[in-house]
């Protein structure tokens, strides 16, 4: 219900009882970018100038609201909502604009092919009129059959968007790397509260790396082969014979250790390169690396108050 925002609104507008004629309340458009509510421009003056309708002008409050916030961006007789802040309000915010509602049910997953196969692909179908049903999605919109309008929320959005996302790249780029991003995704989705069921991909342990530390190799010679740490628990032998798994010229990266999948946003893989690309450290330079390591490595980008530990082969 327009329950408690909606009645503190109507108590700070100016009576607009008497105003006659004209359209109830903001027209709504979804697009792939978002939502834009809008009226005709003669209309939208008038709302300007105090003199909308209760339901306009109770709606223009909130629209205000999210543009002094820098959430939605005004156009000549309307404004704009990018897809994640329409997923992000509120359900008092997103009924008082004449939004969709919001979907309760569950969502499936259909899942063809191995993750570390280029032919990988994954479907969502939302649980409706007693089975999987197909859908559309235009921005913040789900769309099921032709009279079911669903509003998503910011995991559901976050779900369908990495589905797009994945489902657009040609068949040579849809590496391990990339499918494991889908799915570790996807996990997130639900842990944010997607109900989503996914199937035996449910057993994969999904992280978010905090930090990238340093782990040091000393070899034979005396020089030292660094290495990124991704996370506590994870020993030199766990990440040695995964970093083959990472593209380094992607902002973002996964890498799947035993049953988990360790995700890497842009800030992270900066990290990691910075590492990758400092990997040796001659003999003669160990003790000062050791002494200073921030004067080989970057320490706004690598954690080095982690500390790290030299391994001795």
């Amino acid at each position: 219900m327009k329950n408690r925002l909606a009645e503190i609104i109507k108590r700070i507008l100016p009576d607009a009882a008497d105003r006659q004629g004209g359209p109830e309340g903001f027209e709504v458009r979804f697009d792939a970018d978002g939502v834009k509510l809008y009226l005709e421009k003669s209309e939208f003056e008038r709302f300007l100038s105090g003199g909308g309708t209760p339901n306009i002008n109770l709606q223009g409050v909130v629209l205000r609201m999210l543009e002094e916030q820098g959430l939605a961006s005004r156009f000549p007789n309307g404004f704009s909502l990018d897809a994640s802040v329409a997923a992000s309000l509120d359900n008092e915010q997103a009924e008082i604009l004449g939004l969709p509602p919001r979907f309760s049910g569950e969502f499936k997953v259909s899942i063809r092919g191995h993750s570390n196969n280029k032919a990988f692909s994954v479907k969502i179908f939302p649980e409706h009129g007693g089975g999987q049903a197909p859908c559309s999605i235009k921005g913040a919109l789900m769309e099921v059959g032709s009279a079911n309008r669903f509003l998503l929320d910011q995991s559901q959005l976050q779900a369908f968007q990495a589905v797009e996302r994945h489902s657009q790249l040609p068949e040579a780029l849809k590496t391990s790397s990339e499918n494991l991003l889908l799915l570790a995704t996807l996990q997130l989705s639900k842990r944010s509260g997607m109900n989503i069921d996914l199937s035996h991909f449910e057993r994969i342990n999904v992280e978010t790396a905090e930090d990238v530390g340093v782990i040091a190799k000393q070899l034979p010679d005396g020089s030292l082969e660094l290495f990124p740490s991704v996370g506590d628990g994870y020993g030199l032998d766990e990440i040695e014979g995964r970093l083959g798994q990472l593209d380094l010229d992607e902002r973002g990266g996964v890498i799947r250790i035993k049953n988990n999948v360790v995700i890497l946003d842009e800030q992270k893989m900066s990290a990691v390169r910075e590492v990758m690309n400092n990997r040796r450290i001659p003999a003669e330079g160990v003790a000062d690396f050791i002494k200073s390591p921030s004067a080989f490595l970057d320490a706004s980008l690598v954690n080095l108050d982690l500390g790290f530990s030299v391994l001795r082969f």
